[in-house]
């Protein structure tokens, strides 16, 4: 798991770098770029884990022939995510579907920063 690799290395944070090549479409929900870039996300999100998708600029998959970026693929990867918890987080779950985001964690009173 994420948090076993953390504690291997030091304890340092982990980050799921460059995966990409799919190409979704928000509007084509059973499509296998679409199917395959969420299920990346959904693990992602079950390992609480914040990642990135890698891209050119120059007319990758988010962007059409003259830079503009293609909304019904971005649209899939448009989705919030906690910056900053006061306390430890315990589960992330995002519904593309729906929009709806929820997030638990366990609050530590002994930090008086917000949770973003």
């Amino acid at each position: 798991t994420v948090q076993e690799r953390a504690v291997e290395i030091g304890g340092s944070a982990t980050f799921l770098t460059e995966f990409g090549i799919c190409e979704p479409n928000a509007t084509l929900t059973n499509s296998t770029g679409y199917l395959e870039c969420v299920k990346v996300l959904e693990l992602a999100d079950l390992h609480l884990q914040s990642w990135s998708y890698w891209d050119t600029a120059g007319g990758g998959v988010f962007w059409d022939s003259e830079g503009e970026p293609i909304l019904e693929r971005v649209q899939v990867f448009t989705r919030p995510y906690p910056p900053a918890t006061a306390g430890t987080p315990l589960r992330l779950q995002f519904d593309p579907q729906t929009r709806m985001f929820e997030f638990e964690f366990e609050p530590d009173l002994t930090i008086t920063a917000e949770t973003e």
